[in-house]
């Protein structure tokens, strides 16, 4: 989507009609997203599923980990927490736990929200176990 002209001038148009835009995207596309975000301060971004972090490589949690802070340091970013099995579909409440901490810490509780996703979660946990862990 950045790579188009077209798509980058809909995106500015946001602000002309005062929306927000959720983005959903790879763990390896938030850097590119924060510094093309950083153009654009005046729409509000939300970022979907905890920024689609992947559960147990260090260097992907690296990449997560830095995009998250280039993102948070945008005042018109907010992160929300939904989307837990795209971490991992055997994810649990301690595995889940550092991946929120860390959007926690970076975001701060005032920039985030809960989401439960539930209608892809149900493949991997019950509507319970998802906010349970909440």
């Amino acid at each position: 989507m950045l790579a188009s002209s077209a798509w980058r001038r809909g995106f500015g148009a946001l602000a002309d009609v005062n929306v927000s835009f959720d983005l959903t995207c790879r763990h390896t596309q938030l850097s590119p997203f924060a510094k093309f975000l950083s153009k654009h301060p005046d729409i509000p971004v939300i970022v979907d599923h905890l920024g689609s972090p992947v559960l147990g490589d260090g260097h992907v949690q690296e990449v997560w980990l830095d995009g998250i802070q280039a993102l948070a340091a945008l005042p018109n970013t907010f992160m929300k927490i939904s989307g837990l099995s795209q971490a991992g579909s055997h994810w649990s409440t301690s595995s889940i736990r550092p991946l929120v901490d860390q959007v926690l810490g970076a975001f701060g509780s005032e920039r985030c929200m809960l989401g439960s996703n539930f209608t892809v979660e149900k493949l991997t946990s019950s509507y319970n176990a998802v906010w349970m862990a909440y």
